[in-house]
């Protein structure tokens, strides 16, 4: 998870103010305190300072982060920087505008991760510069990001840390200072710091409930707010539960103020009399509960509050830091420019942790970190994640792959292009209403032989198989935005079982004992590989996440599948009972739920499927694609059996089927994804004739479509065994089946001429801007780029996305457009600003200079002709408006 960044300071460039609202933030006016021991930022009592307000910051000048990022390219240090001994050329400026734009980015998620030196946030490395100074140039949103752990080394935690902790005045929970900045870190039961070996060095997990790890996490967000990005990236959510519990001073501090605000009554149930003098240490040890013991600690009330209250110092600690960026940036955040999120990491579900669920609240999208290679196929972890955004928040997920890879298959050649296959993972991802990151490159420090999933090539060439393949993407955006679940069977994913599943401590629950999980990913295997159209309810906890909304959603499905769930709340219970007293069909894989959320016994789970419609299934629910064990899930047969049918009637487990739901218009939208690839030859198998049956909900009389990056079909609808079917005739990396009740519905969301003559007007004011000299070649390079993907929307049919590229691409160069052959208007005003002019280049004022193009990686800044009246008033008859561009 962690990301190693290269000091390469010989070249190192100052960063400057974006919009010049840069500020030391961690100057001694700018820091955070945190009150000792409560993991919450406070005023600082010994110097009173508190970080400045940015209320009055010209926020609209800073590209706002999107609503959906659809398309997100990322990473890309070794081709920005033109690392030759890594195996890339050198590129030009312009040329890598040009690129990136051709893969019509939303945003520029570069999530390069930071440091901190001598109390200062680190920016030197001069990639940092490089890849804000594109997306500046582009008029994209930027991203910035860095990890919760903190350096093990005493030497360089006092060097990077160390002044921060003594301008806050670090304290024990006892009022002594904090020495050194490796005090904070998390501690298992026998004193052993929380810390993790990456690949390239070995970081310490702070506690929650400690001061320093919010500050510097704090402070580090708000310095890139203020200068100029857009999002704000936070790796390590699970890592504060990965160790186990934490037994710091900090952590047993805090539980003893937690049992302080408890009742007398709450307290008798724990025997505990004095919760100030209360040790949970010496309690475990002295009741013989402690990790050497033969006893498992979930049954003692004392064990459970403790792993609880946990629980709930890493949800305070998100909760915290996100109330603290609303006040900073009050605007900003109630306009929804800037988004924070996390790695909320699912990997291949090895070892799935509580907080990735829970702090889903705290972010404004979700992401995951997981590494997709199509066998095991990946499509449950997005469904996951899709889950605990509450189907409302985009998810986003990063998938690199290099060489050196654990679950990089054995046959795939990392030095061949494998385009195919990073085709197949971005099919994976999008079939699914995620979205998947472009990587521009590997993480920085993989050489292109050792990267299997960069896009650009060493020459600086995106492939013509994976351009094509994201242009079809792109222009199919209308299909693939706005999607509700809409599958036969929801899965579910229990919040309570994995709160109190494992522990590293203990031996309940390890790495060895992986039953729910193997239950839960082999149901979804099984459900996937027989056809059926499945989505993924998270059930919450009522102490951690709110699952009201999942609750209410169960009554859309035909049957619900508990597979792997161990725990349910009382209001999960009664949901199920609602939900069967319905008619709904309830599928539990092997033992019935029997303890609560709290992990204390229930027996009223158990009549449930004593009742007709709910039914416990047993069997092998291991993954059953090639596998060598013949015998087959039982899962998929007892939901035919209830009348559940699956929606691929074709006899084959590589093809996957998801069903979405989109509004205004109504319309059913399923992929269909191919999983039968070759990683030797980077190849899949194309299958034919594959018949899929369509919802209920469509009529005979349905507008059906099949779209595919090689063709779009129109499919006939045909009634067979009481249910509508239609024939997909050619299936590659994957497709989408649209339904709708009329042809219109399906037909772009405007005609083709008003896109064509948005195109018209597009390149006649990039002609206009580029005879008078009146933009900067960053802005042509913008506005071309949006004139040839209006044109390439064209070849898809797709005007909707024609005509606001087209518009786009009129605000690049400023608006400016002659009506019949005359000038419009005379611009207003100009902005010529020096602060957007780069640090690297003499530029004096706008205008192209010879030598723009030569320069790798560094472009002049904006300098933006205003839109004249008349031309404005062209803009609003072609467009309805100024094009804003978030909503595009």
């Amino acid at each position: 998870m962690s990301e190693r960044v290269i000091d390469i300071s010989s070249d190192s460039v100052s960063a400057r103010s974006r919009r010049g609202f840069l500020t030391a933030l961690t100057s001694s006016a700018g820091l955070l305190a945190l009150s000792a021991g409560s993991g919450a930022a406070s005023k600082n009592p010994r110097t009173g300072a508190t970080l400045r307000d940015t209320s009055e910051q010209a926020e609209t000048e800073i590209p706002p982060y999107p609503d959906d990022p659809f398309i997100q390219p990322a990473f890309g240090i070794q081709y920005l920087l033109g690392w030759e001994n890594f195996g890339w050329e050198a590129a030009s400026n312009g040329d890598i505008q040009e690129t990136v734009l051709g893969l019509h980015p939303d945003v520029l998620a570069f999530d390069q991760l930071l440091k901190y030196e001598y109390g200062r946030i680190d920016d030197s490395f001069r990639g940092y510069r490089r890849q804000f100074t594109l997306a500046e140039n582009l008029n994209l949103p930027a991203t910035s990001g860095m990890n919760v752990h903190i350096e093990t080394d005493e030497e360089k935690a006092q060097s990077r840390y160390g002044p921060v902790a003594e301008e806050s005045g670090w304290e024990f929970p006892d009022g002594t200072p904090v020495e050194s900045p490796l005090d904070i870190l998390g501690e298992t039961f026998d004193g052993e710091p929380h810390q993790t070996e990456f690949e390239f060095e070995t970081l310490g997990t702070p506690s929650v409930f400690a001061p320093g790890s919010l500050e510097l996490l704090l402070n580090a967000t708000v310095t890139q707010f203020e200068s100029g990005y857009s999002g704000f990236f936070v790796d390590g959510v699970g890592v504060f539960r990965l160790h186990g519990l934490d037994f710091s001073r900090w952590a047993r501090s805090a539980f003893r103020s937690h049992l302080g605000s408890l009742s007398g009554d709450k307290l008798s149930t724990f025997g505990v009399d004095d919760p100030q003098s209360f040790d949970v240490h010496e309690y475990l040890r002295e009741n013989g509960l402690a990790p050497e013991d033969d006893a498992d600690p979930r049954e003692d009330p004392v064990f459970r509050e403790y792993l609880l209250h946990q629980h709930e110092g890493i949800d305070g600690w998100f909760e915290d830091y996100r109330s603290h960026i609303e006040e900073e940036f009050p605007e900003r955040t109630e306009n929804g420019d800037i988004a924070l999120y996390a790695n909320q990491f699912t990997g291949n579900l090895r070892n799935p942790q509580a907080p990735n669920i829970y702090v889903s609240d705290s972010m404004d999208m979700i992401y995951t970190e997981l590494f997709p290679t199509g066998d095991p196929a990946s499509d449950v972890n997005y469904k996951i994640m899709r889950s605990v955004g509450n189907f409302s928040k985009p998810v986003i997920a990063k998938g690199t792959l290099s060489a050196r890879s654990r679950s990089l298959p054995e046959e795939m050649d990392p030095r061949a292009a494998n385009d195919t296959f990073q085709r197949f993972q971005l099919a994976e991802a999008y079939s699914t209403g995620a979205r998947f990151q472009l990587p521009l490159t590997n993480r920085q420090g993989y050489s292109e032989e050792e990267s299997v999933t960069n896009w650009v090539n060493g020459d600086g060439v995106v492939p013509e198989e994976l351009s094509s393949f994201v242009d079809f993407l792109w222009a199919h955006k209308r299909f693939l935005t706005g999607l509700e679940p809409a599958g036969d069977v929801a899965l579910v994913w229990s919040l309570p079982t994995h709160v109190w599943r494992q522990d590293r401590s203990w031996d309940f629950g390890g790495d060895d004992e992986r039953g729910p999980v193997d239950a839960f990913t082999g149901a979804a295997n099984a459900l996937r590989e027989a056809g059926f159209t499945y989505d993924v309810l998270t059930f919450g906890h009522p102490r951690l996440w709110d699952d009201a909304d999942q609750l209410s959603r169960l009554s859309e499905y035909d049957s619900v599948v508990l597979a792997g769930v161990e725990c349910l709340s009382d209001e999960q219970v009664a949901a199920l009972r609602t939900y069967l007293d319905a008619g709904g069909t309830i599928l539990c894989t092997d033992a019935v739920p029997d303890r609560d959320s709290m992990y204390r016994p229930r027996s009223d789970v158990k009549p449930l499927f004593e009742r007709d419609g709910a039914a416990v299934v047993t069997g092998p629910f291991d993954r059953q694609r090639e596998s060598e064990d013949e015998s087959e899930s039982p899962l998929p047969g007892a939901l035919e059996e209830r009348g559940v049918e699956p929606a691929r009637r074709t006899d084959d487990a590589d093809i996957a089927v998801h069903a979405h739901s989109q509004s205004d218009p109504d319309r059913t939208v399923i992929p269909l994804v191919n999983y039968d690839y070759d990683p030797e030859s980077d190849s899949v198998s194309t299958k034919s004739e594959v018949r899929v049956r369509l919802p209920e909900t469509a009529d005979t009389e349905a507008a059906v479509r099949y779209y595919s990056p090689g063709e779009t079909t129109d499919l006939e609808v045909a009634e067979r065994e009481g249910s509508r079917r239609v024939t997909v005739p050619k299936l590659v990396e994957w497709g989408i089946i649209v339904a709708a009740e009329a042809p219109e519905d399906l037909a772009p969301e405007t005609s083709e001429g008003s896109a064509l003559d948005a195109i018209e007007a597009a390149r006649a004011s990039i002609k206009q801007a580029d005879e008078r000299d009146e933009v900067t070649r960053a802005d042509l390079v913008v506005g071309n780029s949006k004139a040839q993907a209006a044109e390439t929307a064209m070849s898809f049919e797709a005007y909707g996305q024609a005509k606001a590229a087209a518009a786009e691409a009129i605000d690049a160069v400023g608006g400016r457009v002659d009506e019949g052959g005359a000038e419009a208007a005379e611009a207003e005003g100009e902005n010529n600003d020096d602060e957007n002019v780069s640090d690297e280049e003499n530029a004096t004022g706008g205008n192209r200079s010879e030598t723009d193009d030569d320069t790798p990686g560094f472009g002049i800044g904006t300098a933006v002709t205003a839109l004249g009246g008349a031309a404005y008033l062209l803009k609003s008859q072609l467009f309805g408006g100024g094009g804003d561009k978030k909503s595009s």
